[in-house]
């Protein structure tokens, strides 16, 4: 026969000190990890964001670039952040570098082709148009990095493209 004291509880219900104590701990380690997880989402949310804004900004600057050159008549100058091309019936096309941002100018109207959101720290064009005229190519650099007032490590992002363009009217 079994002894029912060993298996009854004592008429006082409740919780005792160590009881209350490993509760406390086992709450406390719980919640530690879920504040941690929560907040290593949101830095990953943040880093991406910020690596898809440079990327984007990389991608859509070089593309630009490249079809105002391969669509160009002729090169009509070539400065170390600045081209001016002849595009035919649009007239004069300039890209260039103003302050930390990418403009381009096409029949008198000047636009952005960065974003805010990001300072472009190089671009550099090289003409390498061969000597006899036969083959016309600008090479450019172009170097971003995401704005990062804060000094936050999660918001430092760097981009570079480096490509050579040859022009189709040749």
């Amino acid at each position: 026969m079994v002894n029912c004291k060993l298996f009854s509880r004592n008429k006082e219900s409740g919780f005792t000190f160590i009881e209350l104590i490993l509760y406390t701990a086992l709450v406390s380690i719980f919640l530690t990890s879920a504040v941690y997880f929560a907040w290593n989402v949101i830095y990953s949310q943040v880093k991406s964001t910020v690596q898809q804004e440079v990327s984007e900004n990389l991608r859509f600057i070089s593309g630009r670039i490249q079809a105002e050159i391969r669509n160009a008549q002729e090169i009509n100058n070539v400065g170390t952040s600045s081209i001016e091309l002849d595009s035919g019936l649009i007239g004069i096309t300039t890209i260039s570098l103003v302050g930390q941002t990418v403009q381009i100018t096409q029949s008198g109207q000047t636009s952005d082709l960065s974003s805010d959101k990001v300072e472009v720290t190089e671009l550099l064009f090289t003409n390498l148009t061969s000597g006899d005229q036969k083959t016309k190519n600008v090479k450019f650099s172009l170097a971003l990095r995401y704005k990062n007032s804060n000094d936050r490590q999660e918001w430092d992002k760097e981009g570079i493209v480096e490509t050579t363009v040859e022009l189709r009217s040749n």
